[in-house]
């Protein structure tokens, strides 16, 4: 009886023991078909995301023909409130039920509390709303409370639960740095001997920099893993298994680079990597995870494009508005000599070209996609120097002289598609072809972006590479003597009076130089006789267009005169509470957002952090926070985090010291994260002298510059209109004030448009001008036939109009836009007879906005002056 009692008492235990705290037997007792090992490097300011990429883990779960395990590490004082531990520990993720937490990650109701307390002004709770949700509320509404303010949604058709996990290793205590090649052996070899499979794959979770490390642990190893230690963790391992893994993924930023891949090769069959930062949320592990569980013999090629189908959709989808710009691909490793031999023969393409080639070099490296670019913060982008393959060499294959540069340069384009067998990137990344390169623009960069060490790590794996580079640098700093370029300001329009937002400064320059990449101006103003602000800062671009129809920036050799503009409008930042004007950059080959840096302070931490704050330019609402881990150091990590209510943001001022260099300073002004999104707004600058400095850059590196000051007055004037004035198209008129600034765009016959949209993209004026026309009726001619090329057009009435104090001819119309939309449209011809100059005034909007656009068009129309095009 006894014995029967005790058999009876042990059967009701084993029911009431959570499974999630028992390893699979299975997994010990036989082979699995799959083992995926996550190494979380989370002693960073990345960990409150590895809990939410756990949860998308156990949304799954491990099976007897999978395997999921995890090794995390956190910070030693965790100061969150899933569960009260810090260190490494280790998980088969086993998946949850939808109940309570349990096991490890427990939700802390003390902590929670805290965390409640602390948010609650920003959501506009009092403090007895905190006490009775927190006295009063059950268990599961607790967890529900928690869930809602600290996990966004991933997948609507998958909501994230709580977790029940328990380790099955506990290696706190022991100082694991997950920043040392040596911890990611020890976890790969353990999880091959406790968990063997016919397949593997490791992804590796955490701040990546390309060639220079991957995973970094703030307290013990903040460098990371270099790719040498990395290389050697991974023969370790494989060796341990008996084989290759069937994929190595990065969830971790600017790891699809060719010395990483090369890295990898021998290891692995396939990568997944971004050449882009990977936005905060990380990699959306449940879609992939799902597809290899319902299907353990899945190919490893459909689990990796589920990944990034899974990535794609999640950040054009319910994150869209966290997301800067962004891509992740796969790699086929066995191609990868395929693309280091095209490299080897484009360098002997290069080397033996009879012309000088540097021109052509520099300025593809001057336009081509760039990587780790947040605004047009030169400092980092510099340090990272992370650039498209292909589009390096699409550019080249354009700008050279030499036929055998050109094919060389079509044949590595070639290679690189083959490795590439999936790839997706955002709009902002238009150029994005799946593989990036090291490539610092000058010498002084290559030095300043840890050079030496890369030449040290790469200089013989990738040979050819360092080759190129040194014969660029070398052809460059050859060059030296000859090329150090002259620029001089010549004149600004309104010299005689002030400027403002209704009569546009425009700057006149010239500039002689060879071999120019860039020019930029910078409008800085004189907050108090001991601070001088920088608060804009843009490009000065001179396009043109390629044999194949691609736009570039490109400065002709030699003496050249050209202007910019400068509209006196300045962005001020606000949270509801405070505002101040501040410098937002923007990224030319990102026309979706803006960004403004500044210290990112944590309210629970303290931790202050450099960081970069996220606009968007559709709604000029901040939608994401990039923060730097150490940006004193080469190939410092960057990665998108979210901030709790409560934080604060501190936005730096750019100052021009006494000795006429910048530097970076605390504004003082403090802005606090809450539930209505930090906004910018266009402001007219204040009333006052401001310099404008104008500098060149070539490609050696020297920098010349001129300055000039300008007077601004805007108090008083209307704010709901700006102007715009184009020297070189004699041409000025007012538009809203709330538009985008006017682009000059080249058309296919090599004329330029002038084109300005509302903020949405929706309504659009443009202006053409026609030289070597006679009378009105030239210019009719010309303007009815743009109008009779678009597709489908139905042509309205025409009717006789004055265009400032000149007549001219409305022509109307309407046609369907490519998704069936009806767009009605105005093209006004008018003719100058004192220059002797045709214009074309033409405004489009959709059917429903005709009369808004119309009304816009009448102002247009009415403020318009003309005078003599400058030469």
């Amino acid at each position: 009886m006894k014995q029967r009692l005790l058999s009876l008492f042990l059967l009701i235990a084993l029911l009431f023991i959570p499974i999630n705290k028992v390893p699979f037997a299975s997994a010990q007792a036989k082979q699995a078909k799959w083992t995926v090992m996550v190494y979380v490097a989370a002693n960073n300011n990345l960990e409150p995301n590895s809990i939410i990429n756990l949860m998308e883990m156990a949304a799954v779960g491990s099976t007897p023909d999978v395997n999921i395990v995890v090794q995390i590490t956190r910070p030693p004082d965790y100061k969150g409130f899933y569960g009260e531990w810090g260190g490494t520990r280790r998980f088969l993720i086993t998946k949850s039920d939808g109940n309570l937490s349990s096991g490890d990650f427990q939700i802390s109701p003390s902590r929670f509390a805290a965390y409640l307390t602390a948010i609650a002004p920003n959501y506009g709770l009092s403090q007895d709303q905190v006490s009775q949700m927190i006295s009063k509320a059950s268990a599961t509404d607790k967890e529900q409370t928690a869930l809602r303010l600290s996990v966004p949604t991933i997948e609507t058709q998958t909501p994230l639960t709580p977790l029940q996990l328990e380790n099955i290793q506990n290696l706190e205590g022991t100082q694991v740095n997950s920043g040392d090649g040596a911890t990611l052996t020890d976890f790969g070899t353990w999880a091959v001997k406790n968990y063997p499979a016919d397949h593997y794959g490791l992804i590796m979770w955490d701040h990546g920099s390309g060639w220079s490390m991957i995973a970094s642990d703030d307290t013990l190893g903040p460098a990371g893993i270099s790719m040498a230690a990395f290389n050697q963790a991974l023969e370790t391992i494989t060796k341990a298994s008996g084989q290759k893994f069937d994929f190595i993924g990065f969830d971790a930023c600017l790891m699809s680079q060719l010395p990483v891949v090369v890295t990898v090769q021998p290891y692995a069959n396939y990568a997944i990597a971004a050449e882009e930062f990977v936005p905060g949320l990380g990699w959306d592990y449940t879609p992939p995870l799902k597809a290899l569980v319902g299907n353990p013999d899945l190919s490893v090629t459909d689990f990796a494009k589920a990944e990034v189908d899974a990535f794609t959709t999640l950040y054009t989808g319910t994150e869209k508005k966290a997301a800067q710009s962004f891509d992740l691909g796969v790699i086929d490793l066995s191609k990868v000599d395929g693309v280091v031999n095209s490299l080897a023969d484009f360098n002997t393409a290069v080397k033996a070209a009879p012309d000088d080639e540097l021109k052509a070099m520099a300025t593809a490296r001057s336009n081509v996609q760039l990587f780790g670019s947040v605004g047009e913060s030169p400092d980092i982008a510099a340090s990272i120097s992370s650039v498209d393959l292909s589009d390096f060499m699409h550019l080249m294959s354009n700008l050279s002289g030499d036929s055998g540069v050109k094919q060389a340069a079509k044949n590595v384009m070639q290679a690189v598609s083959q490795m590439v067998v999936y790839h997706k990137a955002s709009a902002s990344l238009p150029n994005a072809n799946g593989l990036s390169i090291f490539f610092p623009q000058d010498s002084t960069t290559f030095a300043a972006a840890d050079g030496k060490r890369y030449r040290s790590e790469f200089g013989n794996t990738l040979a050819p590479w360092q080759d190129f580079l040194d014969t660029f640098y070398g052809v460059a700093n050859g060059a030296a003597p000859t090329s150090k370029p002259v620029l001089q300001i010549t004149q600004v329009s309104t010299d005689q009076k002030p400027g403002s937002i209704q009569d546009t400064p425009v700057i006149s320059y010239t500039l002689n130089g060879k071999n120019i990449v860039g020019v930029t101006a910078y409008v800085i103003y004189q907050v108090n006789p001991q601070t001088n602000v920088v608060l804009d800062t843009f490009p000065v671009t001179s396009t043109i267009t390629t044999a194949d129809g691609s736009q570039i920036n490109d400065y002709a050799d030699g003496q050249t005169s050209n202007d910019f503009y400068w509209n006196t409008k300045l962005p001020k930042l606000s949270d509801g509470a405070n505002d101040l004007l501040v410098l937002m950059t923007t990224n030319a080959k990102d026309q979706q957002h803006g960004f403004i840096r500044g210290f990112y302070t944590n309210q629970f931490t303290s931790q202050q952090t450099d960081s970069t704050l996220l606009i968007d330019l559709d709604t000029y609402q901040a939608t994401g926070l990039w923060a730097v881990q150490d940006p004193t150091k080469p190939g410092h990590a960057i990665a998108q985090i979210r901030p709790n209510p409560g934080d604060t943001f501190e936005p730096i001022y750019r100052v021009l010291d006494q000795t006429g260099a910048l530097q970076d300073v605390a504004s003082g002004a403090k802005f606090t994260f809450g539930k209505t999104p930090f906004q910018v707004t266009d402001a007219p600058g204040p009333d006052g002298k401001y310099n404008v400095l104008l500098a060149a850059v070539d490609a050696i590196g020297n920098t010349i510059a001129d300055s000039t000051f300008v007077n601004v007055q805007n108090k008083g004037l209307d704010t709901t209109l700006q102007d715009f004035k184009d020297l070189g198209f004699g041409i000025s008129f007012l538009y809203p004030f709330d538009w985008t600034d006017v682009q000059t765009y080249q058309r296919e016959d090599g004329s330029d448009e002038l084109n300005v949209t509302d903020i949405a993209g929706a309504q659009t004026l443009s202006a053409v001008n026609y030289s070597g026309v006679t009378s009105l009726v030239d210019v009719e001619a010309k303007v009815k036939a743009e109008v009779d090329s678009i597709d489908g057009v139905k042509i309205g009435q025409t009717t006789s109009v004055t265009v400032g104090n000149n007549q001219g001819t409305s022509i109307a119309y309407q046609y369907a836009d490519s998704d069936g939309g009806q767009i009605v449209g105005t093209a006004v011809a008018v003719y100058i007879a004192e220059t002797k100059q045709g214009y074309m005034l033409q405004i489009e909007a959709p059917n429903d906005q005709a009369a808004a656009v119309q009304k816009v068009f009448t102002q247009v129309l009415q403020s318009s002056q003309f005078f003599a095009p400058a030469q």
